[in-house]
């Protein structure tokens, strides 16, 4: 489960923006990836998206879809395809180039996207 601390109200709260079980997460330029879900999939959430979202919702938890046919125009959070069974991740960055990279440890097999 993801939350988000609101410290702009007098007392503190945790607001809950993602209700899967999340084992692993990083954030990256208002990006954040996890690995959530029932079968441990790698997720990519906007954290914008997710704030905008209960803003106009005006509730504490943002019901996430996620359905292969929903349209994939403005999704806030989605499955990033092949990646079922993801045990773990990290992220390393090639200084050279600015660029990030993210690997992934499936139960077979290895990923690497940028």
């Amino acid at each position: 489960t993801l939350f988000r601390s609101n410290r702009t109200e007098e007392e503190a709260t945790l607001e809950m923006l993602f209700s899967s079980k999340t084992t692993w997460v990083y954030c990256i330029s208002n990006v954040l990836m996890s690995i959530s879900g029932k079968t441990s999939q790698l997720h990519s959430h906007s954290l914008l998206g997710l704030y905008e979202q209960a803003k106009k919702d005006n509730r504490s938890m943002v019901h996430i879809s996620t359905h292969r046919l929903l349209p994939r125009k403005n999704t806030i959070s989605s499955k990033i395809p092949d990646t079922k069974g993801c045990r773990m991740c990290c992220v390393a960055q090639n200084f050279q180039t600015g660029c990030y990279y993210l690997c992934g440890a499936l139960e077979s097999s290895v990923i690497l996207p940028q």
